[in-house]
């Protein structure tokens, strides 16, 4: 037989309500059975109860009373809020109650509903219903928390306890806060398709949540108000895919200190048709700053395709972030695959993107991205840890300055073929540039940088300044192949390469160039410049002031190009470069002697001059020999050939003097044999060796005596020239 319905069917919403108890065969004989003894037991509490209340409590709390929330006023949809939060306080009630709990769908919910510490342990299912007020359950512990489609006001769930999972989505909408601060979630944690508006504040406080599913936020999902996940743990995924987030001022998306057991969506959501479910394609949007400061991700960080906007701060903010795959800020292409469309999408970032600290697993790939923020930082990376590649190429595009001071990766650090340009006038002093030249703003700032595979900028436009003091790259270092349009200044003070690959045309084409302490372990054979290309090369970092301040005569650059030579067999080019650091050497200090000579000490400002390199015309002349001579001890042969022209010239002038009586015999043997001019001249010239000859004759007169006396000291000199360039004592 059928179970007769002993209330009155009163009202159009009575009249097509369900019992949910209908639909679930297992709870029916529960119903008939505590059904009425619940409604008893309203009754004793509640003395005027209505219709749509009784009919709640008939039905053992599982009634739907439409499939769309109702509007305010409609008695025959309403129920009062303290009437269903005593069906999961009262003890008595809870012993009639199905596993289910409570279940509600398409009413008007009256009141605030006060379920602060609930410990029933069962479900709490209001869908598609309109809860006038606030929704309060602060460390309730529930079996589920289902919202989805209903319209709520605030809900403050600090604290609580959902084993099953929550779920506010399908249309849901929030006009105030939604709270979880704290919550415990043993499933899912599901907001697709919602909306959430709290736009002085957080739109979704999830600060400290526990989930052990995923975090769904995608799918039309809609927040204006900050998003706040900051020390949330996942285990699951984080899926923004799809959703849109706006906070004009402060963060849009903030997830500091999270810690994510799968990978971080924030990109673009596309699904294929499936049956009656439409194919999906839709772009996550941000207007705001999105913070991953402190995270812990264990899988991805896909930012592919979405739209970040904040120009006033970060558009996304990562400080901090432990991530165990790889974070993909790039661009998003897929293949046409059956219904789903060809995708080619990039990602979007108005605002600074900040990554400082962060620690990622895989590679950080920005690959066909846009990063622009026009007041400073596009890009900062300072002290983060890539275990794999790092690309900020592939037609990446950067407007304002990429920081990376201190970061460690573990591949390459590929910019081939990216776009990099920055309009801020103190770019350098914004990034922690060592150069700070207002008419070379940074725009790669590696300060301290290690990279453990090579360092790529072919086919890359840049147009400002790349610096990389400190810097350690054990691999390549590939300078060449620039875009023609690049305007670039290169920094490389201090820092040190496996093996430098770079052409004339592009340094030709710099703007300015610091060689300062940079070391390389070996040039490419197959594409090394001249060893005059080289030096123009080196005389270009010369020229280079920093700071507006012509920088003082270093040699090591010097010293640096010639043992890579020497080590790679060319012995000759190594000579040379040597040779021409002391010739520059030389010009730098009669320059700066010069400057000293000729002032008072006393600067224009009135400040004292610093101490000038002073050198005594003397001292300036004998070096100058010295590089004549002997090239300053790299050839030594030059003063031996010197020494045997004097040689030659000294016989030929002893022979005349002979003739011309200018030397006369000291001994009749002397006189009877006659003077050896050859003899002569090599005792004359040599100071070491003694043949005699020069004992046997002596001049005639003083014209005669400083001849002599020229020739010998020429011949000393060269003497020692050679002997120092062979042990080399006049290397510097």
């Amino acid at each position: 037989m059928a179970r007769k319905n002993p209330l009155p069917a009163g009202g159009r919403g009575c009249a097509g309500a369900v019992g949910l108890a209908d639909e679930w065969p297992a709870l029916r004989p529960m119903a008939q059975r505590n059904g009425p003894a619940l409604l008893a037991l309203a009754r004793r509490s509640f003395a005027d109860l209505t219709l749509p209340e009784r009919l709640f409590f008939h039905n053992l709390c599982l009634v739907e009373f439409g499939s769309l929330p109702p509007e305010a006023g409609d008695e025959d949809r309403t129920l009062r809020a303290d009437r269903l939060a005593w069906a999961l306080l009262e003890p008595c009630a809870l012993e009639l109650l199905s596993p289910q709990g409570v279940v509600v769908g398409g009413a008007h919910i009256a009141g605030e509903l006060n379920l602060d510490h609930c410990r029933a342990g069962l479900g709490l299912r209001l869908e598609s219903c309109g809860v006038e007020q606030t929704i309060s359950l602060r460390f309730a512990r529930l079996s589920v928390l289902n919202l989805q489609g209903s319209r709520c006001q605030r809900v403050d769930a600090a604290g609580l306890e959902a084993r099953g999972g929550v779920f506010l989505r399908n249309g849901a909408e929030f006009q105030g806060e939604a709270r979880f601060l704290g919550a415990q979630v043993g499933g899912n944690f599901e907001c697709d398709g919602s909306s959430f508006a709290e736009e002085d504040g957080e739109a979704l406080e999830l600060g400290g949540i526990t989930v052990k599913g995923n975090l769904y936020l995608r799918d039309g999902a809609s927040f204006r108000g900050e998003v706040c996940i900051k020390g949330a743990r996942i285990g699951g995924n984080l899926d923004c895919r799809g959703g849109s987030f706006a906070k004009a001022q402060g963060c849009a998306l903030n997830a500091e200190r999270l810690t994510l057991g799968g990978k971080a969506a924030l990109g673009r959501l596309v699904q294929k048709k499936s049956g009656d479910c439409p194919a999906l394609d839709k772009a996550t949007s941000f207007l705001g700053e999105v913070c991953f400061a402190g995270a812990e991700i264990g899988g991805d960080l896909d930012c592919r395709g979405g739209c970040f906007s904040n120009p006033a701060g970060h558009a996304l903010n990562a400080e901090r972030l432990t991530l165990g795959g790889k974070a993909a800020l790039g661009r998003l292409v897929q293949k046409k695959s059956g219904d789903c469309p060809a995708l080619d999408m990039a990602a979007s970032f108005l605002g600074e993107v900040c990554l400082a600290g962060a620690e990622i697993g895989g590679d950080l790939d920005c690959s066909g991205g846009e990063f622009v923020n026009p007041a400073g930082r596009a890009l900062t990376a300072d002290r983060m840890k890539a275990r794999s590649k790092v690309n900020l190429g592939e037609t990446a595009r950067f407007q304002g300055a990429i920081c990376l001071l201190g970061a460690e990766v573990g591949g390459d650090l590929s910019c081939r073929g990216g776009r990099f340009a920055n309009t801020l006038a103190a770019g350098g002093q914004e990034c922690g540039s060592t150069y700070e030249e207002k008419e070379d703003p940074s725009i790669l700032c590696a300060d301290g940088m290690v990279v453990q595979g090579n360092v790529d900028f072919r086919r890359a436009c840049c147009t400002g300044l790349v610096d990389f003091p400190r810097a350690r790259v054990e691999g390549y270092f590939h300078c060449r192949e620039l875009d023609p349009d690049s305007a670039l200044s290169l920094g490389l003070s201090h820092a040190r390469v496996g093996v430098l690959w770079d052409e004339e045309a592009v340094w030709r084409q710099m703007g300015k160039l610091w060689l300062d302490g940079f070391q390389y372990g070996r040039l490419v054979e197959n594409a090394q410049l001249g060893v005059e290309a080289r030096l123009a090369w080196l005389e270009k970092n010369d020229k280079t002031p920093r700071m507006g301040q012509e920088l003082p005569f270093n040699p090591q650059p010097y010293e640096q190009l010639a043992r890579v030579y020497r080590e790679a067999g060319y012995e000759i080019e190594a000579r040379k470069v040597l040779i021409e650091k002391h010739w520059r050497w030389r010009k730098y200090n009669r320059r700066k002697s010069g400057e000293s000579s000729g002032s008072a000490g006393i600067e224009a400002d009135g400040l004292p001059r610093p101490k000038a390199v002073r050198s005594s015309l003397g001292g300036h002349l004998l070096s100058g020999l010295f590089g004549v001579v002997c090239g300053f001890g790299y050839k030594p042969w030059r003063a031996a050939v010197a020494w045997l022209g004097l040689w030659i010239v000294t016989t030929a002038a002893a022979w005349w003097m002979h003739m011309e009586k200018w030397l006369v015999p000291t001994g009749q043997l002397a006189e009877r044999l006659g003077i050896v001019a050859p003899g002569y001249a090599f005792d004359l010239l040599t100071p070491i060796l003694s043949l005699g000859y020069v004992a046997d004759w002596r001049p005639a007169h003083a014209e005669a005596a400083a001849v002599l006396m020229v020739l010998s000291t020429l011949g000393y000199v060269l003497v020692a020239l050679f002997a120092a360039s062979i042990t080399g004592l006049v290397r510097k």
